[in-house]
Protein backbone atom coordinates (compact mmCIF):
# COMPACT_ATOMS: atom_id res chain seq x y z
CA UNK A 1 0.00 0.00 0.00
CA UNK A 2 1.35 3.42 -1.00
CA UNK A 3 0.85 6.57 1.07
CA UNK A 4 -0.84 8.94 -1.37
CA UNK A 5 -2.22 11.65 0.91
CA UNK A 6 -0.55 13.40 3.84
CA UNK A 7 -2.48 15.64 6.22
CA UNK A 8 -0.33 18.13 8.12
CA UNK A 9 -1.11 20.37 11.08
CA UNK A 10 0.21 23.93 10.92
CA UNK A 11 0.91 25.49 14.33
CA UNK A 12 3.61 23.63 16.22
CA UNK A 13 4.10 21.20 13.33
CA UNK A 14 5.11 23.16 10.25
CA UNK A 15 6.00 26.28 12.23
CA UNK A 16 7.40 26.71 15.74
CA UNK A 17 5.02 29.28 17.21
CA UNK A 18 3.91 28.05 20.64
CA UNK A 19 5.58 30.96 22.42
CA UNK A 20 4.09 33.53 20.04
CA UNK A 21 0.68 31.93 20.41
CA UNK A 22 1.05 32.04 24.18
CA UNK A 23 1.86 35.76 24.23
CA UNK A 24 -1.08 36.46 21.94
CA UNK A 25 -3.30 34.40 24.24
CA UNK A 26 -2.04 36.41 27.22
CA UNK A 27 -3.09 39.62 25.47
CA UNK A 28 -6.68 38.34 25.55
CA UNK A 29 -6.55 37.79 29.32
CA UNK A 30 -4.90 41.16 29.88
CA UNK A 31 -7.62 42.84 27.82
CA UNK A 32 -10.20 41.26 30.14
CA UNK A 33 -8.21 42.14 33.30
CA UNK A 34 -7.56 38.49 34.11
CA UNK A 35 -4.39 36.71 35.20
CA UNK A 36 -2.77 34.88 32.32
CA UNK A 37 -2.46 31.10 32.80
CA UNK A 38 0.96 29.50 32.42
CA UNK A 39 2.40 28.33 29.12
CA UNK A 40 2.33 24.75 30.40
CA UNK A 41 -1.38 25.00 31.26
CA UNK A 42 -2.02 26.43 27.82
CA UNK A 43 -0.09 23.69 25.99
CA UNK A 44 -1.52 20.86 28.10
CA UNK A 45 -5.14 21.93 27.62
CA UNK A 46 -4.89 22.52 23.89
CA UNK A 47 -2.87 19.32 23.44
CA UNK A 48 -5.80 17.22 24.64
CA UNK A 49 -8.71 19.17 23.16
CA UNK A 50 -7.26 20.85 20.09
CA UNK A 51 -9.71 23.68 20.76
CA UNK A 52 -8.49 27.06 21.97
CA UNK A 53 -12.01 28.25 22.78
CA UNK A 54 -12.49 25.70 25.53
CA UNK A 55 -9.27 26.94 27.15
CA UNK A 56 -10.67 30.47 27.37
CA UNK A 57 -14.00 29.12 28.58
CA UNK A 58 -12.37 27.26 31.46
CA UNK A 59 -10.19 30.19 32.48
CA UNK A 60 -12.69 32.96 33.09
CA UNK A 61 -14.03 33.96 29.66
CA UNK A 62 -17.26 31.96 29.28
CA UNK A 63 -19.14 34.66 27.36
CA UNK A 64 -16.49 35.72 24.82
CA UNK A 65 -17.13 34.59 21.25
CA UNK A 66 -14.51 33.22 18.88
CA UNK A 67 -14.71 36.43 16.85
CA UNK A 68 -14.13 38.62 19.91
CA UNK A 69 -11.18 36.55 21.08
CA UNK A 70 -9.64 36.47 17.60
CA UNK A 71 -9.92 40.25 17.26
CA UNK A 72 -7.67 40.67 20.30
CA UNK A 73 -5.40 37.71 19.61
CA UNK A 74 -4.49 38.34 15.96
CA UNK A 75 -2.81 41.79 16.21
CA UNK A 76 -0.50 40.58 18.99
CA UNK A 77 0.33 37.42 17.08
CA UNK A 78 0.94 39.37 13.86
CA UNK A 79 3.37 41.62 15.71
CA UNK A 80 5.57 38.62 16.53
CA UNK A 81 5.27 36.87 13.17
CA UNK A 82 8.86 37.76 12.24
CA UNK A 83 10.10 35.59 15.13
CA UNK A 84 8.21 32.46 14.02
CA UNK A 85 10.53 29.79 12.61
CA UNK A 86 9.72 27.04 10.14
CA UNK A 87 10.31 23.64 11.71
CA UNK A 88 13.52 21.83 10.67
CA UNK A 89 13.11 19.64 7.61
CA UNK A 90 9.70 21.01 6.61
CA UNK A 91 10.65 22.65 3.30
CA UNK A 92 12.75 19.69 2.16
CA UNK A 93 10.07 17.16 3.13
CA UNK A 94 7.21 19.01 1.46
CA UNK A 95 9.26 19.42 -1.70
CA UNK A 96 10.04 15.70 -1.76
CA UNK A 97 6.39 14.78 -1.22
CA UNK A 98 5.37 17.16 -4.00
CA UNK A 99 7.93 15.70 -6.40
CA UNK A 100 6.76 12.17 -5.54
CA UNK A 101 3.15 13.12 -6.36
CA UNK A 102 2.04 12.63 -2.77
CA UNK A 103 -0.78 15.06 -2.03
CA UNK A 104 -0.35 17.32 0.98
CA UNK A 105 -3.40 18.82 2.68
CA UNK A 106 -2.88 21.38 5.42
CA UNK A 107 -5.44 20.89 8.19
CA UNK A 108 -5.54 23.63 10.80
CA UNK A 109 -7.75 25.09 13.50
CA UNK A 110 -6.38 28.53 12.60
CA UNK A 111 -8.59 30.96 10.71
CA UNK A 112 -7.73 31.71 7.10
CA UNK A 113 -6.32 35.18 7.77
CA UNK A 114 -3.90 33.89 10.39
CA UNK A 115 -3.05 30.65 8.57
CA UNK A 116 -2.36 32.38 5.24
CA UNK A 117 -0.04 34.79 7.01
CA UNK A 118 1.93 31.84 8.44
CA UNK A 119 1.90 29.83 5.23
CA UNK A 120 3.42 32.70 3.26
CA UNK A 121 5.89 33.51 6.03
CA UNK A 122 7.08 29.88 6.05
CA UNK A 123 7.21 29.70 2.24
CA UNK A 124 5.25 26.45 1.98
CA UNK A 125 2.25 27.40 -0.14
CA UNK A 126 3.60 26.02 -3.41
CA UNK A 127 4.18 22.59 -1.87
CA UNK A 128 0.68 22.09 -0.45
CA UNK A 129 -2.18 20.84 -2.61
CA UNK A 130 -5.09 22.04 -0.48
CA UNK A 131 -5.79 24.09 2.63
CA UNK A 132 -8.50 23.48 5.22
CA UNK A 133 -8.93 26.35 7.68
CA UNK A 134 -10.69 26.83 11.02
CA UNK A 135 -11.18 23.07 11.46
CA UNK A 136 -12.36 22.19 14.96
CA UNK A 137 -13.15 18.53 14.27
CA UNK A 138 -10.26 17.13 12.27
CA UNK A 139 -11.71 13.62 12.32
CA UNK A 140 -14.84 14.70 10.46
CA UNK A 141 -12.85 16.88 8.05
CA UNK A 142 -10.47 14.02 7.24
CA UNK A 143 -13.40 11.69 6.58
CA UNK A 144 -15.08 14.26 4.33
CA UNK A 145 -11.90 14.82 2.31
CA UNK A 146 -11.26 11.11 1.81
CA UNK A 147 -14.89 10.49 0.86
CA UNK A 148 -14.52 13.05 -1.94
CA UNK A 149 -11.44 11.36 -3.40
CA UNK A 150 -10.59 8.04 -4.98
CA UNK A 151 -8.45 7.08 -2.03
CA UNK A 152 -8.64 4.75 0.96
CA UNK A 153 -7.78 5.47 4.62
CA UNK A 154 -4.84 3.05 4.39
CA UNK A 155 -3.27 5.40 1.87
CA UNK A 156 -3.36 8.38 4.23
CA UNK A 157 -1.33 9.63 7.17
CA UNK A 158 -1.50 12.69 9.40
CA UNK A 159 1.34 14.36 11.26
CA UNK A 160 0.75 16.81 14.11
CA UNK A 161 2.34 17.93 17.36
CA UNK A 162 -0.68 17.32 19.61
CA UNK A 163 -2.27 14.16 21.01
CA UNK A 164 -5.58 15.50 19.67
CA UNK A 165 -4.15 15.50 16.12
CA UNK A 166 -3.18 11.85 16.39
CA UNK A 167 -6.46 10.87 18.04
CA UNK A 168 -8.53 12.58 15.33
CA UNK A 169 -6.46 10.82 12.67
CA UNK A 170 -6.84 7.36 14.16
CA UNK A 171 -10.56 7.84 14.78
CA UNK A 172 -10.89 8.75 11.10
CA UNK A 173 -9.23 5.42 10.26
CA UNK A 174 -5.89 6.79 9.04
CA UNK A 175 -2.37 6.61 10.45
CA UNK A 176 -1.33 9.17 13.05
CA UNK A 177 2.24 10.37 13.56
CA UNK A 178 3.31 12.66 16.41
CA UNK A 179 5.95 15.30 15.76
CA UNK A 180 7.87 15.98 18.95
CA UNK A 181 8.75 19.56 19.77
CA UNK A 182 10.16 21.32 22.83
CA UNK A 183 6.79 22.55 24.06
CA UNK A 184 4.50 19.49 24.08
CA UNK A 185 5.65 16.99 26.74
CA UNK A 186 6.10 13.45 25.46
CA UNK A 187 4.10 12.06 28.40
CA UNK A 188 0.96 13.72 27.04
CA UNK A 189 0.96 11.07 24.31
CA UNK A 190 1.07 8.12 26.71
CA UNK A 191 -2.70 7.60 26.65
CA UNK A 192 -2.98 7.90 22.86
CA UNK A 193 -3.87 4.57 21.28
CA UNK A 194 -2.93 3.41 17.78
CA UNK A 195 -0.29 6.10 17.41
CA UNK A 196 2.29 5.09 14.83
CA UNK A 197 5.44 6.78 16.17
CA UNK A 198 7.17 10.00 17.27
CA UNK A 199 9.10 11.99 14.67
CA UNK A 200 11.84 14.20 16.11
CA UNK A 201 12.38 15.89 12.75
CA UNK A 202 9.83 16.48 10.03
CA UNK A 203 12.06 14.59 7.59
CA UNK A 204 11.24 11.45 9.56
CA UNK A 205 7.91 11.47 7.73
CA UNK A 206 9.71 10.55 4.49
CA UNK A 207 11.32 7.50 6.09
CA UNK A 208 7.96 6.53 7.56
CA UNK A 209 6.23 6.79 4.18
CA UNK A 210 8.97 4.78 2.49
CA UNK A 211 8.67 2.09 5.16
CA UNK A 212 4.88 1.85 4.77
CA UNK A 213 4.73 1.99 0.99
CA UNK A 214 4.87 -1.18 -1.05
Amino acid sequence: MTIRLVFVDLNGTLVDDWEQAYHAMCSVFIEHCLTCPSLRDFVTHVAHTGDYLSFYREHGLPEATRDELHAIYLPTYRGSLHTVKTMPGVIYTLQELHQNNTEVHLLTAARKDMADMLIDHAGIRQNCDDFHYHVHNKEMQIRAIIDGMEITPDECVMIGDLPSDVMHATRAGIRGVALQNKHVPTELFETVTNMEYYANDFRGLLAYIAQHSA
